[in-house]
């Protein structure tokens, strides 16, 4: 015979039915964390942000909301009053995931959110929940699992429907030219890209205008040099009068949305200017609690920095089919950041790329190179460049399986306008560097750039070019008025710059974070403003101090032989004769929110 226990609460509650301790273990222990974890996926599934649900992301959610039960069942084992306290700690597991859902809502976008607030809600409507008995969450679950279901069945793909063309600015963070196939590497790392550039206009030598994130992406947004937008190396301090790319476009009928795989991005308001919504990838994959339940985000993502591109182009097409505006052209950017250190490729591509690599074969902090104690031994190097490509033939994957849903949602040449570059490249060691940031060599600012669409004829570009140039372009392809003050748009719709300019100014956070380290002499002599100019295969690179060299890029690509920093007196007396120097002096500080996407990173410790 089945033996209950009956609980009559105070007078007005109602009367709570509990089974055997195995029971109410199994509902609360783990129905109540299902549900609550398909809950979260299916608000997600209608929520007014990209969505990109797999299994591995219900399970680990399900698994942290299991954790958040475990107060509950441990309160059911102190008697009577146990589990009148476990009544009300089962809310745990649907507060943190309301809270999580905020979380992916707003902190994406980089916007002020209410986690506390929106937890202690979440816990009150668990309470009621765990009153519920059984079945109740049974039936709960199952109606879950038609929902999330009905969404993906009954959901049309967004098709091509707009009388415009849209627009969609890819960026491949980190990715240098010398390893992509397309640009002539020995190793197949691109086939995508090259299948894209044989309907594309590709530029041969297209150059970033700074060695990193944040001022590369400020250049391609509004079409101005970093010193131009008074860029200091922490932040912009210029006014933003001068607009955007996405500013441009929405105020002429496009809808501008990005999402970007790299943390540093979405933070900036100077970068946000124009979007509608500039998510942050992370922000809507990961759960709240990522940075405590750091063994679960490696599980699913591999302990990589950022987020893969497979789930990039998850997101982005989940936003095209269920967000993008209706009839309307668009405007989406995407940042992929799969090459970015620490390198962390996915099993099948590293073990084509960087087969017999283990997991400890490179250092995890990059400072430990760039500061020389630890030295890059050639096996080290060799693993860095193995793990390198691994992770640039992944990226390549994910765009190109988004380049072939566009097409079968009936986007082509002839209504997308399509632009792919990088913001920079990478060092491997190359120049006594790996990574990027503290180095003006061409492996750090020679980048990719293809463009395809109305108006753009397949061929190369052997001229130098500039990224700074895009903003001018797509104006122009669009058939918008020039705006006096950007850089020109690119052949054969502007003109080419009169002088390539690469601009790093003094980054004091790396640095200050760099102090704990046992310096080099090389690296105390990359701190500072740093410049570095070409014309007529001639490019000289300097600092604020009078350090620098000429080099002759005809006979040294690689830049191996500098030349004395005389022999490139013209072109620095012409950039600075047109240098514009923004604002007034001011302290390098780094805000809060920017300093933890660094963090993310690896560009300073935590």
């Amino acid at each position: 015979m089945r033996h209950r226990v009956i609980d009559r609460p105070a007078q007005g509650g109602a009367r709570t039915e509990h089974a055997t301790p195995a029971a109410v273990a199994l509902r609360w222990g783990v129905l109540l964390p299902a549900t609550v974890a398909l809950l979260e996926a299916s608000a997600r599934s209608f929520a007014p942000f990209p969505y990109a649900g797999r299994l591995v992301d219900w399970t680990i959610g399900g698994e942290i909301y299991s954790l958040a039960a475990v107060p509950a069942l441990a309160a059911l084992a102190c008697g009577r009053w146990g589990r009148r306290a476990a009544s009300v700690l089962v809310g745990l597991p649907v507060g943190l995931a309301c809270a999580n859902f905020e979380y992916g809502a707003r902190a994406s976008a980089g916007v002020p959110h209410t986690i506390l607030a929106t937890f202690v809600l979440g816990c009150v409507v668990g309470v009621a929940a765990g009153r519920l008995r059984a079945r109740h969450l049974i039936c709960a679950l199952a109606g879950l699992v038609l929902v999330l279901g009905g969404r993906r069945w009954l959901l049309a793909p967004r098709r091509a429907d707009a009388e415009r063309p849209s627009v969609l600015l890819v960026v491949l963070d980190t990715t240098s030219t010398g390893h992509l196939s397309l640009y002539g590497y020995e190793k197949p790392t691109s086939p995508r890209l090259e299948a894209l550039a044989a309907r594309s206009l590709v530029f041969r030598r297209a150059v970033s205008p700074a060695p990193w994130t944040v001022p590369a992406h400020g250049s391609i947004f509004s079409g101005l040099y970093p010193s131009e937008m008074g860029f200091d190396g922490d932040g912009f301090h210029a006014s933003p009068s001068a607009g955007s790319l996405a500013l441009d476009l929405e105020q002429q009928g496009w809808s501008a949305y990005g999402i970007s795989a790299n943390p540093i991005v979405s933070p900036m308001g100077e970068l946000r200017l124009g979007f509608r919504h500039l998510w942050a990838g992370h922000a809507l994959l990961e759960p709240l609690l990522s940075e405590v339940a750091g063994r679960l985000r490696h599980l699913r993502d591999h302990g990589t920095f950022g987020v893969h591109g497979g789930r990039i182009t998850d997101l982005a097409l989940d936003w095209l089919d269920r967000l993008s505006p209706r009839g309307q052209p668009f405007f989406l950017f995407l940042n992929y950041i799969d090459p970015h250190y620490p390198y962390r490729p996915l099993p099948p591509h590293r073990a084509r790329f960087a087969p017999g690599v283990g997991p400890h074969a490179v250092e995890d902090d990059i400072r430990l190179y760039n500061s020389g104690r630890v030295p890059l031994a050639d096996d080290a190097r060799l693993a860095l460049t193995g793990l390198y490509d691994a992770e640039i033939a992944e990226m390549d994957e994910a765009v190109g399986r988004l380049l072939d849903e566009l097409a079968r949602r009936g986007f082509d040449a002839s209504n997308l306008l399509l632009v792919v570059t990088a913001d920079h490249g990478e060092s491997l060691g190359d120049h006594g560097i790996v990574g990027h940031l503290l180095t003006m060599n061409d492996v750090v600012l020679h980048v990719p750039l293809l463009l395809s669409g109305p108006g753009v004829s397949p061929g190369v570009v052997d001229e130098p070019v500039q990224t700074v140039q895009l903003r001018a372009t797509v104006r122009a392809l669009l058939g918008m008025p020039p705006v006096p003050g950007l850089a020109p748009a690119l052949l054969p719709w502007g003109e080419s710059p009169k002088l390539i300019i690469s601009e790093k100014a003094a980054n004091d956070w790396y640095v200050e974070e760099m102090k704990g380290f046992p310096l080099s002499p090389e690296f105390a002599l990359r701190d500072g403003d740093w410049t570095a100019l070409e014309r007529d295969h001639r490019k000289v690179i300097f600092d604020d101090h009078g350090h620098g060299a000429t080099y002759d890029l005809a006979a040294d690509p690689d830049e191996n032989h500098p030349g004395p920093l005389a022999d490139g007196e013209e072109l620095v007396r012409e950039y600075n004769q047109r240098r514009v120097v923004a604002g007034t002096p001011h302290a390098h500080v780094v805000p809060d929110q920017l300093r933890r996407a660094l963090e993310s990173l690896g560009y300073v410790g935590r």
